[in-house]
């Protein structure tokens, strides 16, 4: 069985809902995090933190989001691995927790993804990501490596940062980058999860249309539900599909609770 890993920081107002929606579809969900909660697959983030006090003593931030934030989403992939390797875990699906899950991922991956090492969203994202712990490993010695030495990689991102602050863009060094150069540098045979396969996808975020070029309403993607199951539409092809995640990532995470009622109000038709 492959288990479902969510890794977050803080209080938060729906995360029970969306643990509640991936447990609907999968029998081992767990919760690595700070805050002690009743669920029963909570696990406490001071277990699994070895590799993330060593990456926080040689951060530095190069960003132009908060710090805080930024370092946040480099430990979720050190604390992932530690969690996998005291678990005895080999391969793992990563959720973040704006996300709603629709699907059973152990068939998911038997069915479309088993051979590859890693599946990512847009090339470089992993909000909805399979990942085995080998490639895992390598990934946190990156982003340990580079922030330690302080070397070409590092001088990279710096650079990359200063270029986008010169044209008064956002951005800059994350772990998104970073999982992008691991691909690239490793040629890594990756599957991207927002292709259509068998008529399903999992969404990038869902503000935008793309990819894929959904019908959009009210600023996100024009959404109907099909029993319990979300579809959307492509504007060119008329052709529906169904999607087996939704990311309300930022402001749109006030919906989470309205689709989730709405998938459940379907459920039997």
């Amino acid at each position: 069985m492959i288990p479902v890993v969510f890794v977050h920081l803080n209080k938060w107002d729906y995360l029970e809902t969306v643990l509640s929606q991936a447990r609907k579809y999968n029998g081992e969900v767990y919760l690595v995090g700070d805050q002690n909660t009743n669920d029963p697959n909570y696990c406490d983030i001071k277990d699994y933190r070895r590799q993330m006090d060593i990456f926080h003593g040689v951060y530095e931030n190069h960003s132009s989001n908060d710090q805080w934030f930024e370092e946040a989403c480099f430990w979720r992939w050190l604390i992932l691995d530690d969690f996998m390797h005291k678990h005895g875990i080999n391969r793992a699906f990563h959720l973040d927790s704006d996300v709603l899950l629709y699907a059973n991922v152990t068939e998911e991956d038997k069915n479309k993804y088993s051979q590859y090492p890693i599946t990512l969203i847009v090339g470089n994202c992993g909000a909805s990501a399979f990942i085995d712990r080998d490639y895992l490993d390598g990934f946190c010695e990156l982003l340990i490596q580079t922030y330690q030495d302080k070397g070409e990689v590092f001088e990279w991102l710096k650079h990359l940062y200063s270029e986008l602050q010169r044209q008064h863009m956002d951005g800059g060094a994350c772990d998104m980058v970073l999982l992008q150069l691991w691909r690239k540098r490793n040629k890594t045979k990756y599957a991207e999860m927002t292709d259509i396969v068998d008529g399903t996808t999992y969404d990038h975020i869902i503000k935008s249309p793309n990819p894929g070029n959904y019908l959009m309403k009210d600023g996100i993607k024009d959404i109907h539900f099909r029993g319990e199951f979300p579809y959307g539409t492509i504007a060119d092809t008329g052709q529906e599909v169904k999607f087996n995640s939704l990311h309300f990532q930022g402001q749109e995470d006030r919906r989470i609770l309205e689709y989730f009622r709405m998938g459940n109000a379907n459920q039997n038709e």
